[in-house]
């Protein structure tokens, strides 16, 4: 999609500076040439990347941290409200799905909690590995 978006503004660009200039009743049209490897244009997209990936990580933290702060207060439903929109920041661990199981699991949304362990195992987060352990004992004893 970054790859996809970078095409799509260097087309842009390219269409806005291209300008058609006709010499000296030549027929033949001749475009500006322009260094595809524009250094200036490719080191604002670079700093662009760089500052959303930033902002990204921000507002995970933000969302994260107040889905623990609703997790220590038992509400659940917030929580998991917090941690949906952590997830769609993109920059996330296998911890993030570790908590959502959690609450689910808190809520007796069995099936769905354990869909998030094994989520957050996969992602590598050791709490969800053993949360999914507990919670296919606890299923086992129902």
């Amino acid at each position: 999609m970054k790859k996809g978006l970078f095409i799509l503004v260097m087309m842009c660009v390219m269409a806005l500076n291209s300008t058609a200039q006709i010499y000296g009743g030549e027929s033949a049209l001749q475009l500006p040439v322009r260094d595809i490897y524009d250094t200036e244009l490719m080191n604002a997209y670079a700093n662009a990347l760089r500052e959303t990936a930033a902002r990204r990580q921000q507002f995970y933290y933000y969302y994260s941290n107040t889905a623990m702060q609703m997790m220590t207060e038992k509400r659940w439903g917030s929580a998991i409200d917090y941690i949906d929109k952590a997830l769609e920041t993109g920059y996330y661990c296998g911890d993030i799905y570790f908590m959502r199981g959690k609450c689910y699991e808190e809520l007796g949304d069995y099936k769905t909690a354990k869909s998030d362990y094994k989520r957050g195992k996969e992602l590598g987060s050791e709490y969800a590995e053993e949360a999914l352990e507990e919670l296919k004992e606890k299923m086992k004893r129902k």
